[in-house]
């Protein structure tokens, strides 16, 4: 009896060692689908040598030191073609690097620690590419269609420090030209996430808001639709949606006379704006291009002059809130058609969304 216990414990414990997780890069593209395409990634450059880093704040949510077995890619699932494979002969590479987004250096080897050298994970061999079937999900799912290379041995990663990835692709059987293979990008990862409730214009519509999807430092632009026709309107900007000057929110304006209103966002700054002749308008909100309002939301609502709505002349839109993202913390170094190049060009925020299995 003992025997058996023992054993059914070791086949238990073997399971559990054997377990698989995995971890995305960018974070937001486990179950989301990115907002663009690259048909030309490393794999379907053609002859190639590319360098990709990875800040480490990218890289958190993998438990550190964990032995990376596989590196993965999905198909991207908006763009609906399907993208036949080819084989390449391909090595791969890893290490930490010291180098950030600001230091990535042009020569490949200086990316790697100072007196390091990076480690084989692939050795030099065929690799192929599956053929990618034209996608079935359903946005904004991601396509389940995806890519992995096994590695041939595990990598240990250090999530204390920036992660190299390094390519070689000395051949392919395309005449070593590069092909269309349509993997998913995320560039970023903003929402826009409506709330509250808006009350009944003189027209008898309920004015709505909705915002762009963008990255910070760009402008978030947000749409008025069904407000009062060619009327004043001002879009209230703030930082919460809890509390405005120790009024908790939402405020109910009925007091005023303007009954079913309520003010669902703190007032920090005004957009003035005419509306259109069906109600419409938009605003235009610039986001500084900082780290350091990664993840900050602003909560707005428009308020719209209708004078012959209510007793206070103002009705307001549903609410909005927008939480901002930065753009994907990824880096290349890229020399095609030489794969024995030293040299490279640089291109930051690559959002590719990469896999890692481990």
């Amino acid at each position: 009896m003992r025997l058996a216990l023992a054993s059914v414990a070791g086949i238990a414990l073997t399971a559990i060692a054997s377990a698989q997780s995995t971890a995305y890069f960018p974070a937001a593209a486990n179950n989301l689908e990115g907002q663009t395409s690259d048909g030309y990634s490393a794999l379907s450059l053609g002859v190639c040598r590319v360098q990709r880093m990875f800040e480490k704040e990218e890289l958190a949510h993998i438990p550190n030191n964990s032995a990376l077995k596989k590196l993965g890619f999905r198909q991207d699932g908006q763009y609906r073609v399907a993208s036949p494979g080819y084989s390449l002969q391909l090595e791969l590479f890893m290490t930490s690097t010291p180098r950030t987004a600001s230091t990535l250096s042009a020569t490949f080897a200086s990316n790697y620690p100072t007196g390091g050298t990076p480690t084989t994970v692939f050795s030099k061999k065929i690799f192929a590419l599956p053929n990618l079937a034209i996608p079935t999900n359903t946005l904004p799912a991601p396509s389940a269609n995806t890519v992995f290379i096994p590695l041939d041995a595990p990598y240990t990663l250090s999530t204390n420090d920036n992660f190299l990835v390094e390519y070689k692709i000395y051949a392919n059987n395309n005449a070593n030209q590069q092909f269309a293979y349509y993997l998913d990008v995320k560039t970023h990862h903003t929402t826009n996430t409506p709330y509250g409730a808006g009350c009944t214009t003189s027209t008898n519509k309920t004015p709505k808001l909705a915002g762009t999807d963008v990255p910070l430092g760009q402008y978030w632009t947000v749409n008025l639709t069904d407000g009062t026709p060619t009327a004043p309107s001002a879009l209230l900007v703030g930082l919460s949606k809890t509390s405005w000057n120790g009024q908790p929110l939402p405020f109910d304006l009925g007091v005023f006379g303007a009954t079913g209103c309520k003010l669902h966002t703190d007032i920090v700054i005004t957009l003035p704006k005419i509306t259109g002749g069906t109600g419409a308008a938009s605003y235009s909100i610039p986001t500084p291009g900082s780290l350091a309002y990664n993840n900050v939301s602003l909560f707005v609502q428009s308020a719209i002059y209708d004078p012959f709505a209510n007793n206070f002349g103002i009705v307001t839109s549903a609410a909005l809130e927008g939480t901002f993202g930065f753009p994907a913390r990824s880096h290349l170094v890229i020399a095609q058609n030489n794969v024995a190049a030293t040299t490279g060009y640089v291109q930051n925020n690559y959002g590719l969304v990469q896999i890692f299995e481990y």
